[in-house]
């Protein structure tokens, strides 16, 4: 009981805090102002303040990672919409998806490698460039720290 307590006020705590965050950059639409992003550091900031473990962080997160998996399946309505445009320009399409899969991927290697990162911190920036569904699984498959992955992508 007391687990799902923890987990009701985590994510209500995650989804306040991402609205606070949307607000400010509806007010001060600028680039480093993002909502994920600064939802991530508001968030890292209060765990870091008040000595909260991101195990126990987690408790919550872990419904909220369990939620990304149908959320990334209903875009396939969407997309099935615009088949046909999909079609249209496929060719394009996935060359700029692969272009920038492979230069997401070799720039995180690349600065990891510079900064001297440990090797399982690198694996886990490796699949930052995709969905966090199928970067969680990857990152997992490889070696790496699946929720340090979740905060890269």
């Amino acid at each position: 009981m007391q687990q799902a307590c923890i987990a009701i006020v985590i994510i209500l705590f995650t989804a306040a805090a991402y609205l606070a965050m949307v607000r400010l950059y509806v007010r001060f639409p600028y680039p480093f102002l993002i909502p994920v992003l600064t939802t991530t550091i508001f968030i890292i900031a209060v765990l870091l303040v008040f000595h909260i473990p991101y195990k126990d962080y987690m408790i919550g997160g872990q419904w909220i990672n369990s939620l990304l998996g149908p959320a990334v399946v209903a875009l396939a309505y969407p997309l099935y919409k615009q088949r046909r445009v999909l079609i249209k320009y496929m060719f394009p399409i996935i060359g700029g998806v692969l272009a920038g899969l492979f230069s997401g991927m070799v720039s995180g290697l690349l600065f990891a490698e510079l900064f001297g990162i440990s090797r399982s911190l690198i694996l886990s920036i490796i699949p930052k460039s995709i969905t966090t569904p199928v970067a969680i699984q990857i990152a997992s498959g490889i070696g790496g720290v699946p929720s340090m992955t979740v905060v890269f992508v």
